[in-house]
């Protein structure tokens, strides 16, 4: 192993952790900064929202991980309550951190978000071109299309479901409350960040360690 190497553990051939060296936390591109501010407008008005900047805790298991829409949603749902404000400190906290959006969440976000009318349009359209801007993408591959359809097939998982987290390459976890919490799928974890009134523990541990 050479210095500063990053080692991806396996489990049955699938990634279940990464080790990498520790480094300093994300810091964003002037052309993140400038769509973060527009996010923040849209995201609800009182709650307090800042880009979270502490030192990263010396942690030798770096996780990447991912969003489900659902989590992305709620940050400009009005109605969701302490969802929304849940919603908003994961967003801020994934910015720093290693995390990666797949092309069908940011899809999928600006349809539901617009099907539910949480926002105009064009409102939506704008905040899925900032998250795109804002956070690396992750493209669907064949293979992708490949795995998913075998988990569905094998009924671990609707299609879809399973798409993003096949999509979601080199990430070991998964933000989501629409899955099994603590379940795994091609070695990625599922965490329901959502517990009452704060983030989940699991949750929680993920979006400091970084």
């Amino acid at each position: 192993m050479e210095a500063g190497e990053e080692i991806v553990i396996t489990r049955n051939g699938e990634p279940v952790a990464r080790m990498s060296p520790i480094k300093a936390q994300r810091v964003l591109a002037p052309a993140q900064q400038a769509a973060w501010e527009p996010t923040r407008r849209r995201m609800e008005p009182g709650w307090e929202l800042v880009l979270v900047r502490w030192t990263a805790p010396h942690c030798m298991n770096v996780e990447r991980f991912t969003l489900d829409t659902n989590v992305l949603a709620y940050a400009l749902d009005s109605r969701a309550g302490t969802h929304r404000r849940l919603a908003d400190d994961i967003s801020s906290r994934a910015l720093r951190l290693d995390c990666r959006l797949t092309i069908q969440a940011v899809s999928e976000f600006c349809a539901a978000t617009v099907r539910k009318r949480l926002v105009p349009a064009d409102q939506a359209a704008a905040q899925a071109e900032d998250w795109r801007i804002l956070f690396p993408l992750a493209m669907v591959s064949a293979d992708a299309v490949r795995r998913a359809l075998r988990a569905s097939r094998s009924g671990r998982a609707s299609y879809w479901d399973a798409l993003l987290i096949a999509a979601a390459a080199g990430c070991t976890a998964i933000l989501t409350e629409d899955l099994s919490d603590g379940s795994h799928l091609f070695g990625v974890r599922v965490i329901n960040p959502f517990a009452g009134d704060s983030l989940s523990p699991a949750a929680a541990a993920l979006l400091q360690c970084g």
